[in-house]
């Protein structure tokens, strides 16, 4: 998606950005579900989709290089309507919770984005754990606001491993569950 500096300046007060999350799917690849950003100005036409969780399948090694945390991901944008339709033709859910910021925050969450979703900028390095599509809406939002985040409920945390996290979402003793182990391996047992 190419973003000219006339759309820079023209981002309107009715700019709003959220945060998409999507439910699982049924690939091992899409069985943690998906998060994004969604902006949207309705004032201009506005309604953009990125998403950290671009990866090509013709990479050599695809599933070895998911399972280690080694594979290229990189930001994509694209509208919301071809997003959307996208995941309900998976019959995967799609829920969105619109961040309570000012215009100008909004405005800032925008323009980085655009930044990053610029081809020098797009790629990184995903980490199954620590560098992917959720912790992804966290760090956006830590860089360009900093301090001003503030948290409204937090919720009750019991502690668990990343390979108790996994099983909930992979079928305990199946296939993808030995391909998690035995591709992730130790780290797992981490809390």
């Amino acid at each position: 998606m190419n973003f000219s500096v006339k759309s820079q300046t023209e981002t309107t007060e009715a700019v709003e950005v959220s945060i998409l999350t999507i439910g699982p799917g049924a690939n091992l690849y899409d069985k943690f579900g998906h998060s994004a950003f969604r902006v949207a100005d309705k004032n201009n036409g506005v309604d953009y989709v990125f998403n950290y969780g671009t990866y090509d399948f013709n990479t050599p090694n695809f599933y070895t290089k998911f399972a280690q945390g080694k594979l290229l991901y990189s930001l994509s944008v694209e509208t919301f309507d071809n997003f959307y339709a996208r995941y309900v033709a998976e019959n995967r859910w799609v829920k969105e919770q619109k961040l309570n910021l000012t215009v100008d925050q909004e405005i800032e969450v925008f323009n980085f984005l655009k930044n990053n979703s610029l081809p020098e900028n797009r790629k990184y390095k995903y980490d199954f754990f620590y560098d992917n599509c959720a912790t992804k809406m966290r760090d956006v939002l830590v860089e360009v606001l900093g301090t001003k985040i503030k948290y409204q409920d937090s919720l009750p945390f019991e502690p668990k491993s990343f390979r108790e996290l996994i099983q909930q979402n992979v079928y305990y003793n199946s296939w993808g569950s030995l391909g998690m182990d035995v591709g992730i391996g130790a780290v797992t047992d981490v809390t």
